[in-house]
């Protein structure tokens, strides 16, 4: 078995203010340097109307509103070779009913790939 090499992580994350970002980042920051030659990446989730200065380690941001950024969040994952994503999860800072205007659309791991690896996929079919 190939050892990772490559691990996302989604979830908020600082300068935005709650519990979730400051996890993400206590959590990248405690692998980054257990493990300084993994290579790692954020995806940071912005709540509607936000603007944040993030770090270097966020490599791609999501407006929680915006259907269409889930969906290129889910291919830029899938396009940059991750071995693994942590997803950081807590009602709301996904949209949802109340928020996002296609509550149908839904973010899964989706079917393996060739390599074994799982396919993101953002349907909202």
């Amino acid at each position: 078995m190939k050892s990772l090499q490559r691990l996302a992580f989604i979830g908020n994350h600082l300068p935005r203010l709650c519990g979730i970002a400051t996890f993400t980042h206590d959590l990248h920051r405690a692998v980054s340097l257990g493990r300084p030659r993994l290579e790692t990446g954020i995806v940071a989730m912005t709540d509607s109307g936000g603007h944040y200065v993030y770090p270097e380690a966020v490599r791609l941001e999501v407006q929680e509103d915006k259907v269409s950024e889930y969906r290129a969040a889910a291919d830029f994952l899938n396009n940059a070779g991750y071995d693994a994503v942590s997803l950081q999860h807590e009602y709301g800072i996904f949209g949802g009913h109340s928020k996002l205007p296609h509550s149908s659309t839904q973010v899964s791991s989706g079917t393996r790939t060739r390599r074994g690896r799982r396919k993101m996929v953002a349907d909202s079919s």
